[in-house]
């Protein structure tokens, strides 16, 4: 049993995105699979159905873009979310977009929030950490070795990624 029982409103939510996932998600999890023209677009009209339904990008406040309510919330729907592979990007809540979109939403000025947090959120653009470089192993970014330096009004980075993911 939870230390923290959920709100109405949360149990609510998890409530409509579970029966979300036995109607829209789990029947088309083999299809998403695939990988091709036809995964893809399956996984538009999916994302346009949370998104109508109010459960796209759960991560985040309506001030970022999304339908967030907090972090002990999202936990509750996250439970719900990680029972399938393919949920987080039906729901707009998969790495690295949600981190990345919560560094921009709370560091990021208005224009860079304006050019890449709200298209992010809406899913209209995906991100990407290059964060694996070839002396150090894993997947810890205390371990990066990349160089930023600041050159007049601009920033130069220096580094050399060994293997990145989530590319396009």
């Amino acid at each position: 049993m939870p230390a923290f029982a959920p709100s109405p409103d949360v149990q609510q939510r998890r409530e409509r995105l579970a029966e979300f996932m036995e109607a829209q998600v789990y029947p088309n999890e083999h299809a998403l699979a695939a990988e091709d023209d036809a995964a893809e677009a399956l996984m538009r009209e999916l994302q346009g159905k949370a998104k109508a339904a109010g459960l796209w990008a759960m991560f985040i406040g309506p001030d970022g873009g999304g339908t967030g309510t907090g972090f002990l919330p999202y936990v509750y729907l996250n439970e719900v979310i990680g029972r399938s592979l393919v949920a987080p990007r039906v729901f707009g809540c998969q790495a690295p977009d949600t981190g990345n979109a919560e560094i921009l939403h709370e560091f990021g000025t208005p224009d860079q929030k304006a050019r890449w947090l709200r298209p992010l959120v809406a899913g209209e653009i995906r991100s990407f950490f290059a964060m694996t470089e070839p002396e150090v192993s894993g997947s810890d970014p205390r371990g990066l070795r990349a160089r930023a330096e600041r050159t007049g009004d601009t920033w130069v980075i220096n580094a050399h990624k060994w293997f990145s993911s989530g590319a396009e």
